[in-house]
């Protein structure tokens, strides 16, 4: 019983410590303008990382529709200037807008994913633009789909279809035949939408039911439908673990300079040369000088192993076996020209950019979130715009030299001097090492 029992308190710790992303699904019906409080309840109520808003009218200039601790991303569709698909993103997620998958204007759909997951919001609407019908917008969205399944990334793929899939429709069978092709599975089983209608002929009023929100991944996870909320759509959400997400810790070496005294440091240098034993035929041994520096510096700034965080190593391994297979295409095409091949290229540029801006963004969240205030300042400085790079400007032979090239160049010539010098040291005592001390200065030092 004790072994029963200890196991099930470690798989719970276990279950504790993974981490686990929510994404949902809502259509708000009628516009968002006045139902952000409803959204905002759901975020909060549900822990949601991600949702996703169909028939939201959401105007880019409305500043005001937002939720605090959330960035907010629209489709480009813009009917009669507004949005009808929304995406509310948690500020510290590392999702971020995928431009890997070229979605047309007219198209609700968003797409936001990480290096090994992707999240895509779906919405279909009644009303179509630019002369689109059910028809020609499903083969649009069944392209859009296909082309977005085409990964080997945990996708969550839902919204409102606008497909009652209750019953038999040529719509619901090419959605279906889609989710077969592309090896995803449709979650949600019960009823997502009600409204009560009145009965044209007998004026009764009748309460519909239809299927019309759907979730479909290639990933295990628990699916929900949550209850009605000032919307005749149901939300839908999917929660699965995003492990691969988390931050790792790096251990380093370095050595720590506190209280360091040049005079101490040549001091105990000259006395630990002193100790050792030279005839005056033997050859100064240029290992035995470095050997004993190291010594002490080990003994008065000894290395310490500290530990540094970044973001995880997915994004560098996912970056360098994109860039790998570019490099092949580049061989390729400097061979056999082709434009299939130019293209692959360009779709292979856009996942670096991509993969670059995530990582630069998981850096700027880690500095942001951190306990570092000075750190946070320099970011909000960065976001802002008022970092300026400082010149480095010396003075060398009564002149202020500011140019990066010259700097280097003055900096190389003082170390080779100070290589020559030493040389120069060793060769002058080749002859004297059993007749004289060496004697390490603190300049020298």
């Amino acid at each position: 019983m004790a072994t029963n029992q200890n196991k099930s308190i470690h798989n719970k710790n276990s279950a504790n410590s993974e981490k686990r992303s929510k994404i949902a699904f809502w259509n708000c019906c009628g516009g968002i303008s006045g139902k952000i409080s409803a959204a905002e309840h759901i975020i909060k109520s549900q822990n949601i990382e991600i949702l996703f808003v169909s028939e939201t009218e959401y105007d880019p200039k409305e500043t005001w529709i937002h939720i605090p601790g959330y960035r907010t991303e629209s489709t480009a569709t813009h009917i009669y200037g507004k949005s009808r698909l929304i995406a509310f993103v948690k500020s510290s997620s590392c999702f971020i807008r995928s431009r890997s998958i070229k979605v047309s204007s007219d198209m609700e759909v968003l797409i936001l994913e990480t290096p090994k997951h992707r999240a895509i919001g779906v919405y279909k609407p009644f009303k179509h633009i630019n002369g689109n019908t059910n028809k020609t917008y499903m083969s649009k969205l069944i392209e859009v789909l296909t082309e977005a399944a085409k990964t080997k990334k945990s996708t969550c793929l839902g919204g409102d279809f606008n497909i009652n899939t209750t019953k038999h429709s040529s719509e619901k069978e090419a959605l279906e035949n889609w989710a077969l092709e592309a090896n995803m599975f449709q979650h949600i089983n019960e009823h997502t939408w009600e409204r009560l209608v009145e009965d044209p002929i007998t004026s009764v009023k009748v309460l519909r039911k239809s299927m019309l929100d759907l979730i479909f991944t290639n990933c295990e996870g628990t699916p929900k439908v949550l209850d009605k909320f000032t919307s005749d759509h149901k939300c839908v959400t999917f929660e699965f673990s995003t492990e691969t997400e988390k931050i790792i810790r790096l251990k380093t070496k370095r050595r720590t300079y506190k209280g360091y005294n040049p005079q101490i440091i040549a001091e105990k240098i000259n006395h630990d040369l002193n100790e050792q034993s030279f005839t005056g035929n033997a050859d100064f041994d240029a290992d035995l000088l470095t050997n004993v520096v190291n010594d002490v510096m080990d003994y008065y700034h000894p290395l310490r192993t500290i530990r540094t965080s970044r973001p995880t190593d997915v994004v560098d391994q996912e970056l360098e076996k994109i860039k790998k297979k570019r490099k092949r295409l580049l061989k390729k095409y400097n061979k056999d020209p082709s434009a299939n091949t130019l293209s692959k290229i360009k779709q292979l540029n856009i996942m670096i950019k991509n993969n670059i801006k995530l990582a630069k963004q998981q850096q700027l969240n880690l500095r942001l979130e951190g306990k570092n205030a000075k750190s946070f300042w320099n970011a909000v400085a960065e976001l802002e715009g008022k970092r300026k790079e400082e010149n480095l400007i010396l003075t060398i032979n009564n002149m202020a030299v500011s140019n990066p090239q010259t700097l280097t160049e003055e900096f190389g010539d003082f170390f080779l001097s100070k290589v020559d010098k030493l040389s120069g040291f060793q060769t002058k005592h080749n002859y004297m090492i059993g007749h004289s001390s060496l004697n390490i200065t603190e300049t020298e030092i």
